[in-house]
């Protein structure tokens, strides 16, 4: 079982990703901004972490950068989950350290299928 760190300041988006994160039998652990995020991954240190990307004070790039250039952060996988959709935002996002990008309104297949891939751990059922 990996811990997943969601950060988000949508309250339908947190929920949706808790949801998609427990059925596939991991812990989540809930940031609602980017600040609380990064504070809560360098005290949590979990597995993967799902980042927004616009969110007010910090945002989910200037947060993953953050984390990436921590010693002890640098190899955790962060996905970011964002309504940009533009492929300069997914490549601008890559370049800031993400291991990947998932577009807004997610699909919670698509969600669970990128968590799966990167912990490399089976899928139960998401939904």
């Amino acid at each position: 079982m990996a811990r997943i760190l969601i950060v988000d300041d949508c309250p339908l988006q947190r929920a949706l990703s808790l949801k998609v994160v427990q059925a596939l039998g991991h812990t989540g652990i809930v940031c609602s901004d980017g600040q609380a995020g990064v504070e809560a991954a360098m005290r949590e240190r979990p597995d993967l972490v799902l980042m927004d990307v616009v969110m007010p004070g910090i945002d989910g790039y200037a947060a993953t950068r953050t984390l990436c250039n921590h010693p002890a952060l640098r190899d955790m996988p962060i996905v970011l989950v964002t309504g940009r959709s533009q492929p300069t935002d997914c490549e601008w996002g890559l370049r800031q350290g993400a291991a990947g990008y998932v577009t807004k309104p997610v699909r919670p297949e698509e969600l669970a299928g990128v968590i799966v891939q990167l912990l490399g751990t089976p899928a139960k059922q998401a939904g």
